[in-house]
């Protein structure tokens, strides 16, 4: 019941904006996140070295003319980018940007990992804001699947 960390959570279900600071919500159904959040400094402060690595690493923002530009550092190195297994390091660095077109939000990412890869990885989703039915989080259960692991019938 690890979390998925960033990015392979994907683009935020909900966005929620304060003067110095932006959270970033997830959509836990169906998914091993629980409660998944990011906080996203948009005050002008840099990386925070004195944290410890996380699930979804330090993010700092800016903006960009109607552009939100996030800068994400400081991962565990124990997730993965993707369903098949792409691995990372604990020197991954990923760009976020976030462009609101009308009801259009473009979500796209590159991620630098000069231990892993030998270019950026980038890639793009377009999401639909709006839904006329509003959103709700709901949290998800943990299912064990270890189980059908055991070599031996003493499962008790």
């Amino acid at each position: 019941c690890a979390p998925k960390g960033f990015p392979r959570v994907g683009p935020p279900t909900e966005i929620v904006q304060s003067a110095k600071t932006i959270a970033f919500l997830y959509d836990t159904v169906n998914s091993s996140e629980q409660n998944a959040f990011r906080v996203i400094s948009v005050d002008g402060r840099g990386h925070d070295i004195t944290l410890n690595p996380s699930y979804y690493g330090d993010s700092i923002g800016h903006w960009e003319g109607n552009t939100l530009v996030i800068d994400v550092t400081n991962f565990v190195d124990d997730t993965w980018l993707s369903q098949n297994g792409t691995i990372h390091s604990d020197a991954m660095h990923v760009i976020e940007k976030l462009t609101r077109e009308g009801n259009v939000l473009n979500w796209d990412i590159s991620i630098e990992d000069p231990k892993v890869f030998s270019r950026p990885w980038v890639y793009s989703r377009h999401l639909i804001h709006g839904l006329a039915s509003g959103h709700a989080l709901e949290e998800a259960p943990c299912v064990e699947h270890d189980g059908s692991h055991l070599v031996n019938t003493d499962r008790n």
